[in-house]
């Protein structure tokens, strides 16, 4: 059986390369990035990817020291970034749908 930890860290890996995914289709047909800090990354999609993995690692590694302090605590932290990245690639299929 798989552990909810790890089925939460693939949902997240997978929703952060959707993300990179999605930014560089939608920079493909003419849209910007939104934000400043991440304009020169995401031009360069393997930098963009490298980036978005290795924040999926800093997670796994901040959920484990958390369980230090609270048995489940680093479920939260996973959970967490889980809710917080299907933002970015929701938000880049609703403008590219011609929805905004």
């Amino acid at each position: 059986m798989i552990r909810p930890r790890t089925f939460f860290l693939v949902a997240l890996v997978a929703l952060l390369l959707l993300d990179v995914v999605t930014t560089s289709q939608a920079l493909s047909l003419g849209f910007m990035e939104g934000n400043p800090v991440m304009q020169a990354i995401v031009e360069v999609p393997a930098l963009h990817t490298v980036l978005k993995v290795s924040f999926a690692g800093i997670v796994a590694i901040l959920a484990g020291l958390t369980d230090r302090i609270h048995p489940a605590g680093g479920d939260c932290v996973v959970c967490s970034a889980v809710a917080f990245y299907c933002l970015p690639a929701a938000s880049n299929l609703y403008q590219m749908a011609g929805i905004v």
